[in-house]
């Protein structure tokens, strides 16, 4: 699919509450969707286990898309909604604290970036899916 074509379809596709998403010619065959959240909180202020501080502005992450693997709307929206999962799972790996307030998986830290990085390594432990079957990695 042709760059035009696939911005066109992500611009024309609504977003998440609370999100915004734009996509436009990046280089080659290739598009840029920038993901933004509004209304974002601080990760390093954790208060009684939860984060009342608002972080000014808007928190965004751009992916990288090879428009010629598309080869339809539904590849293009699959895209899109990768893009969203990315940005969540980097945004979850911030905030999610164990009992000792660590971030185990912080995405800004060599010791998060390595422990994330063996856990993709592996099978999810104890992952099933909605029928209760043991789900490969």
């Amino acid at each position: 699919m042709d760059t035009a074509t696939a911005a066109r379809i992500i611009n024309r596709t609504a977003a998440k509450p609370g999100y915004r998403h734009e996509a436009s010619a990046y280089f080659g065959d290739r598009i840029l969707i920038t993901v933004s959240q509004f209304d974002a909180r601080n990760s390093s202020t954790l208060v009684n286990g939860t984060y009342p501080v608002r972080v000014g502005g808007v928190v965004r992450r751009d992916h990288i898309v090879e428009t010629a693997d598309l080869r339809d709307v539904e590849d293009v929206t699959y895209a899109l909604v990768n893009a969203y999962l990315c940005f969540d799972a980097h945004e979850t790996r911030e905030f999610l604290r164990g009992p000792d307030g660590e971030a185990v998986f912080h995405p800004h830290t060599y010791s998060g970036k390595a422990a994330w990085e063996r856990q993709l390594a592996r099978p999810t432990p104890g992952t099933v899916d909605e029928f209760g079957a043991r789900v490969a990695a």
